[in-house]
């Protein structure tokens, strides 16, 4: 996993009205936003800020941070075009460690709200509205986060959602976040938030390899059904080629349905998003079999000498759609048959009634 870029979002202006109210001094406030600066620069975090106001938390952790790491591009500022060389121009000793990156949109939220898409983590201090709003955007896209309950503000408020979502945040991490002040406070945080990253990290990892193992399966699926179609559809021909007897005959049809029907069921297998694909072979490779046998059957008792000759080998092209659709709806055939609805008796039922 790369250098993680964490977002830093929040205000504590003096004078501002929060709801709920701000708690702790705004020198305390302040002195822990540099210790968490310290503490992401640590640990090998890049930062992700807007504006380089002290009303902002931004400006104090960027202080905090650079104090520690000035590495190249390690701090990325994202502002409306006109109001990006406006911030951090007080840090001329550090020029190699911001990266400037001005958004299209003239209104700061915009560029704000855009930029979390590609957080790796949130840091949530104080705040008014767009803080609440951007951690509730945080919790929906589970990017992790941590909301400082602590020093109040809108963060309380993402702290509660946070407290009922939880997504990676452990208890732990819940209290690092709420709990008293201390010297330990921005490492626990940190850590947690980091824990957090690398949690969402693996899960990523995790869904990325199912979903090649699930596109290799696919091909396998596929290159099998398409050996099933070609073999079962190979029969047609050679039957008119060959011209066999009534044994040859029927083999035919008994063999056409049941290469074909596995073709179908294997196309069900990935529509449905299965890796299951051998064993819905199997069962659309029964189903096309039987319910081919039973239009065989139909047929035989309307027309008894359909075994011999040409019908027969016509008879195989109804029988590849068959077997196809058996495959493809093979779970209604097995309904069918343990309804018996699949059979239909009433040609026979009609040749006993006559004379």
């Amino acid at each position: 996993m790369t250098m993680p870029l964490i977002a830093v979002f929040g205000s504590t202006e003096d004078g501002r009205v929060y709801d709920p109210p701000l708690r702790g001094a705004t020198r305390e406030v302040v002195q822990a936003c540099e210790d968490i600066g310290r503490e992401l620069a640590n640990n090998g975090c890049r930062l992700l800020t807007y504006s380089s106001n002290p009303k902002f938390v931004e400006a104090s952790v960027v202080r905090g941070y650079l104090s520690v790491s000035n590495a190249l591009r390690c701090i990325q500022l994202r502002a409306p075009v006109e109001k990006s060389n406006a911030h951090f121009t007080d840090y001329p000793g550090y020029p190699n460690a911001f990266e400037f990156r001005p958004d299209t949109s003239p209104d700061w939220q915009v560029a704000f709200y855009r930029s979390l898409f590609e957080a790796d983590g949130v840091l949530l201090v104080g705040g008014g509205r767009s803080t609440f709003v951007a951690g509730l955007i945080t919790l929906a896209l589970e990017i992790p986060v941590v909301a400082l309950a602590v020093f109040g503000g809108e963060s309380q408020r993402v702290w509660d959602a946070l407290d009922r979502v939880r997504n990676d945040a452990t208890s732990d991490d819940l209290l690092a976040m709420a709990g008293n002040w201390g010297p330990e406070s921005a490492a626990r945080n940190v850590e947690g938030l980091l824990r957090q990253i690398r949690a969402r990290h693996d899960r990523n990892q995790r869904a990325q390899r199912a979903r090649v193992s699930h596109q290799k399966s696919a091909r396998r699926s596929l290159t099998v059904a398409t050996l099933f179609l070609l073999l079962g559809l190979a029969i047609i021909p050679l039957m008119f080629i060959i011209q066999p007897g009534a044994a040859g005959n029927v083999a035919a049809m008994i063999a056409t349905p049941l290469l074909v029907a596995p073709c179908g069921a294997i196309i069900r297998n990935i529509l449905d998003g299965s890796d299951q694909w051998w064993p819905t072979a199997v069962l659309g490779m029964v189903a096309g079999t039987m319910s081919g046998l039973l239009f065989v059957l139909a047929q035989l008792a309307a027309s008894p000498d359909l075994l011999n000759g040409e019908p027969a080998r016509r008879l195989l092209l109804f029988l590849a759609v068959v077997g196809f659709v058996a495959g493809l709806t093979f779970d209604t055939v097995y309904k069918g048959l343990r309804t018996r609805d699949i059979l239909d008796t009433s040609a026979l039922t009609n040749a006993r009634k006559i004379p």
